[in-house]
């Protein structure tokens, strides 16, 4: 289970996008929910009864001028019966369902942020989810590289979370937004597209994912196979000989802010001006409390202090399943800037 936190740290203030809930609007709009539902009928491979298949992808990412190729590969039989590898880089990961969540090995004992991104967005149904405290808008036509798409804006308590783009016509989610925090208080959207969409069965795949986040990175993630899978050998399911257990009960529910202390801007850093993005990973382990802290990247030291030690001392409400709290890791991104 992960989660992306955003801080927006200003001056002396503080506005914070973490841990806010609200409860599910009664006006929220049926066309919109359905919409959300028959897309995910649609592109959800991994739906429990769903037939066993195999697949394989090509990753590609920019970094600026430089670039990074990487594979993944996935053969799902159930929901508690799956093995998925993933190469990107210097980083390397093995997972494998069982009951009540997976078994994990990787080659570094964090996940850089672009991973996150790529398991929220390797397959569309991982943004089709509306957790209870979001809000739903009405369905409404956007124009997009000139195509007009059915578009549905998703609420957390104070902000846009998410807009989901769909083709009018078959349904099937083609785009995404995702408004970001960035500096002097501006927004930037994070954006995904769905494209190359083919029938599989009796669901609808885009073989091409396009995830930008703007002034990080560009990824695609290309289909080089996707298949039925007649025949899985058992050792395909067996326990990696190196790897730790992770919990979860498939229903993606966050870990949620209990209590937080927010970063302090530095003073000296303040009256100087001096503006900067900090990215944080952590675990959130099962009583709550906040480990393995490293920072991805930051604009300084000071910056760095101020973040570290605001989240080492933040406490969260976990998810429970099967009667036992369930620990998950996030990235957590600070902006500190100045009011114009």
């Amino acid at each position: 289970m992960k989660r992306y936190l955003r801080i927006a740290v200003l001056g002396a203030a503080v506005l914070s996008q973490a841990g806010l809930v609200r409860p599910a609007a009664e006006d929220t709009s049926a066309d919109s929910l359905a919409l959300l539902a028959h897309a995910r009928q649609l592109q959800d491979l991994r739906a429990e009864g769903n037939p066993p298949f195999q697949l394989r992808a090509h990753l590609e990412v920019k970094v600026n001028k430089s670039e990074t190729q990487g594979e993944y590969g996935l053969i799902w039989q159930a929901p508690n019966r799956w093995r998925e590898e993933m190469k990107l880089g210097d980083f390397g990961r093995l997972r494998v369902g069982a009951d009540g969540g997976y078994w994990q090995e990787r080659t570094i004992d964090y996940q850089p942020q672009i991973i996150f991104d790529l398991d929220q967005f390797k397959d569309a149904a991982g943004v089709l989810g509306v957790h209870p405290t979001e809000m739903v808008g009405k369905p409404q036509s956007r124009k997009i590289d000139g195509i007009t798409l059915s578009c549905v804006e998703i609420r957390g308590k104070r902000s846009l979370e998410r807009e989901l783009c769909f083709d009018p016509a078959g349904g099937v989610l083609l785009h995404a937004d995702f408004p970001e925090r960035a500096l002097h208080g501006a927004t930037v959207n994070k954006t995904v597209d769905f494209s190359d969409v083919q029938p599989f069965g009796d669901k609808q795949i885009a073989r091409s994912i396009r995830i930008e986040r703007p002034g990080r990175y560009q990824m695609r993630i290309s289909f080089t196979s996707l298949a039925a899978a007649l025949e899985i050998s058992a050792a395909a399911f067996a326990q990696p000989a190196h790897s730790e257990f992770w919990g979860g009960c498939g229903d993606g529910s966050p870990a949620e802010i209990s209590s937080a202390k927010s970063p302090e801007y530095p003073a000296e850093l303040r009256r100087n001006r001096q503006e900067g993005l900090v990215s944080i990973y952590a675990r959130i382990e099962q009583d709550g409390s906040t480990s393995h802290l490293l920072t991805l990247s930051s604009a300084s030291p000071a910056f760095e202090r101020a973040a570290r030690d605001a989240v080492q001392k933040w406490k969260y409400k976990v998810p429970v399943c099967g009667g036992s709290p369930i620990r998950s890791e996030t990235v957590i991104d600070f902006s500190f800037w100045v009011p114009r």
